[in-house]
């Protein structure tokens, strides 16, 4: 090309020249990719942490009510000598302990059916059915519980053929809703540690002549013990910040086989040394010339009565889940403004009437504004660090990764609290937009793993021959990375919005006066006996507009379980 030629042409776009610019700079890169997220994350929300843990230390001023910002430990000399606040600490834990091993004794026989039984068309359609209810509405199904365990609810009227009684309000409700709405969370990281199980090591140990309980005991348990613990943690903490149950229900909780098909006996796994020939020093040994047979198909040869248990079994914790919410949307249509059951008529009306109450509208376009404006953010932030950790190797990334999933592993009370201060002391005003950015907070970790998932699966030689063929970072964005992870970001917004069109404790702390999202219209008016036909409505829109979502984002992604990213 000739310097004339060069001339003619028309000058490069200033993407292109800042591409250009970016080529051989790729800390510049990596530092444009992490300028957002950090800012998000670290600074403000890990400051506002910070700013929640110093305030710890003021004290209120008694005659002014004015705050003393002068460090003290009178707040927690108070929490450890008063009357009150150790009994309320203590009885928290306690119920946390509980609800925790409840969910663990329930959730590992269906996990384990899930991942070690049931057939792969079976497992994925248990998958998505125990998906569904974990990121429906955490609000409607405690509500729907309160309804429940009414004294004219669905509970007492089964128990009276018999004489009995449900718990009503009572502390033994509040465990009963507390491992019901978190057991999916323990049930999927179970499964999910259960299915990583080396099927050469069951079978190692069948060809040993382990049984199905010698099995379990000493290769199963072991292994699967991480995936407890990592439930075990979520389930625990969630228990620790839930606050809305013990309101809710009235109870001051947190307030103040035979492995070898043919033999009948089965044979125990051998032990010390192997020796050349049988004698009846070695009786336990097959003789020489009986080859052992293998175990071919099942790795786990389990009798047929426990896997019809664990069958029966699954099918009841797929009832116990889903009850409440078909009662819950069988109450919208109540003819009675009182909720009694069983139902004795059924109408239209209530939807009417809720779709033309100010209330209702007002609460449900707020939930859209900000669902809408969390997921925005959410995928600008988590995008740009999934771009940056998955594509670039720097000091700090597993931290960061840390750092991301921390709002969402964190009771939702400390997330709310920690903004809620940092609001007060720069002097937010309380409304839309800082609901907004507490919903995003917790959000941009569902977008950052659909993504990063997505970036880990694809190939980077695609990214490295469009350079070769002379594109640019954008280009090469726009026209290969974009499109590989596009299906995944979508998923991740679905997922997002559902997460924030239904969340209440975060809420309740950053909505200013006047402004009310659907959940938090629910939690306001569900004491209220003309307003509560109207509360069963706005409870089912909440569930539709969280499981619907779920739904489609299941079906834009290939692997069922990596949905709803790292939410168990």
């Amino acid at each position: 090309m000739t310097t004339r030629d060069a001339a003619a042409l028309p000058p490069a776009s200033l993407a292109r020249r800042v591409a250009a610019a970016l080529y051989r700079r790729p800390r510049i890169q990596l530092a444009a990719l992490l300028a957002a997220p950090i800012g998000w994350l670290v600074i403000a929300y890990l400051g506002s942490l910070a700013l929640f843990f110093v305030s710890s230390f003021w004290s209120v001023d008694s005659l002014s009510g004015n705050i003393v910002t002068q460090p003290t430990l009178a707040n927690y000399q108070r929490i450890a000598t008063g009357e009150v606040y150790p009994v309320i600490t203590a009885r928290t834990v306690i119920m946390a302990t509980v609800v925790t091993l409840t969910c663990i004794a329930v959730a590992f026989p269906i996990a384990f059916y899930m991942a070690r039984v049931a057939s792969p068309r079976v497992r994925g359609l248990l998958l998505v059915s125990i998906l569904l209810p974990l990121w429906s509405g955490y609000l409607v199904k405690v509500y729907a519980w309160r309804l429940i365990l009414s004294e004219n609810g669905v509970l007492n009227w089964a128990l009276a053929p018999f004489g009995l009684q449900g718990p009503g309000y009572s502390i033994e409700a509040v465990w009963i809703v507390e491992s019901y709405l978190w057991l999916p969370y323990m049930i999927i990281p179970i499964f999910a540690g259960l299915e990583r199980i080396p099927g050469s090591l069951l079978e190692a140990s069948a060809d040993l002549g382990g049984g199905a309980g010698n099995t379990f005991r000493r290769v199963i348990l072991p292994l699967a013990l991480p995936a407890v613990i990592a439930g075990a943690i979520f389930t625990f903490s969630l228990t620790l910040g839930d606050y809305i149950t013990p309101t809710l229900l009235e109870h001051e909780v947190h307030r103040e086989r035979d492995l070898r098909p043919g033999r009948r006996r089965r044979q125990p796994a051998a032990r010390g040394r192997l020796r050349d020939g049988p004698g009846h020093h070695h009786a336990r040994l097959p003789a020489r010339g009986q080859a052992p047979r293998r175990l071919r198909g099942r790795l786990m040869a389990l009798p047929r009565w426990l896997r019809i248990a664990l069958r029966s079994a699954t099918g009841l914790v797929l009832a116990f889940i889903y009850l409440p919410i078909g009662i819950i949307v069988l109450y919208s249509f109540n003819a009675a403004k009182v909720a009694t059951w069983p139902i004795t008529s059924f109408t239209l009306e209530w939807y009417t009437k809720a779709f033309n109450d100010a209330g209702v509208r007002s609460a449900f376009a707020t939930s859209v504004q900000v669902a809408i404006g969390a997921t925005i953010v959410s995928i600008i932030l988590g995008s740009l660090l999934a771009l940056a950790v998955s594509r670039y190797r720097f000091f700090g990334r597993e931290m960061i990764a840390f750092i991301v999933i921390l709002p969402l592993a964190l009771p939702g009370i400390v997330t709310g609290l920690a903004l809620n201060t940092a609001f007060r002391v720069i002097g937010f005003d309380f409304g839309v937009m800082t609901i907004i950015v507490g919903h995003a907070t917790f959000c941009v970790v569902v977008i950052y793993n659909n993504a990063i998932a997505r970036l880990r699966r694809t190939s980077r030689s695609f990214e490295e021959a469009s350079k070769d063929l002379g594109a640019d970072s954008f280009a090469t964005f726009r026209r290969v990375t974009f499109p590989a992870i596009r299906s995944a970001l979508m998923a991740g917004a679905l997922l997002a919005f559902a997460l924030s069109f239904d969340e209440i404790i975060v809420t309740n702390f950053l909505s200013g006066p006047g402004v009310q999202t659907l959940p938090l219209w629910i939690f306001n008016n569900y004491q209220r006996p003309n307003q509560l036909p109207l509360v069963n409505v706005a409870a089912v829109l909440v569930l539709l507009l969280s499981i619907v979502p779920v739904y489609f984002a299941s079906r834009l992604t290939a692997d069922p379980a990596a949905v709803p990213g790292a939410r168990t």
